[in-house]
């Protein structure tokens, strides 16, 4: 008798989401630049249509940490190449992210309804500090890379402080939008 092979049932997350969402999407169309209005009605859309609760909880894990300004800005321009600089129209990277958090509400812990329970137990576990020391690690490996194209040599270190000082995730999912957008070549192993 055959045996019935197991199934296992996953989200699959085709278009990306939270910050790395919402920077995506302002770049999304190509030479074109957006405007702060623009920018707002898109997050508050996420926000509020789409139900993403993780964007609100990443822009205010990056305006809780200890984080310079300049990190910030750094990180937010790897995220948004030539796109929309926030701090265009003379205010501050953490005034244009306040913004944001004040259109994306605090709701419950970012619970996805699509998951069941039972998802919990097969799910891989893993702690904050070992998460940093992998996202570090694959910072690290394409150091080299991304100082090549990324226009500020500071955004190396302002991903790495985000890893460090607000949320490993969150520093992961900044990251890879960072080689999504300056199209760095990720090594095959």
């Amino acid at each position: 008798m055959a045996t019935r092979p197991r199934q296992i049932y996953y989200l699959d997350h085709s278009e990306d989401f939270d910050l790395s969402g919402l920077t995506g999407r302002i770049c999304s169309r190509i030479g074109l630049r957006i405007d702060a209005p623009s920018v707002l009605s898109v997050a508050h859309h996420m926000a509020t249509e789409q139900v993403d609760r993780q964007l609100g909880t990443d822009i205010r894990l990056l305006l809780e940490a200890p984080l310079s300004d300049d990190a910030l800005r750094h990180a937010w321009m790897a995220s948004t190449p030539a796109c929309f600089d926030a701090t265009d129209d003379g205010q501050g990277i953490r005034d244009w992210l306040h913004r944001l958090a004040d259109i994306c509400p605090v709701g419950e812990e970012d619970v996805n309804l699509d998951e069941s329970d039972g998802l919990d137990e097969i799910r891989p576990q893993i702690r904050e500090e070992a998460l940093r020391d992998l996202v570090r690690d694959e910072i690290a490996e394409l150091t080299p890379r991304l100082q090549y194209a990324l226009p500020a040599p500071d955004t190396v270190a302002a991903l790495h402080a985000i890893v460090q000082h607000a949320d490993a995730e969150l520093g992961l999912r900044m990251f890879l939008r960072a080689v999504k957008a300056y199209s760095v070549p990720i090594p095959a192993e």
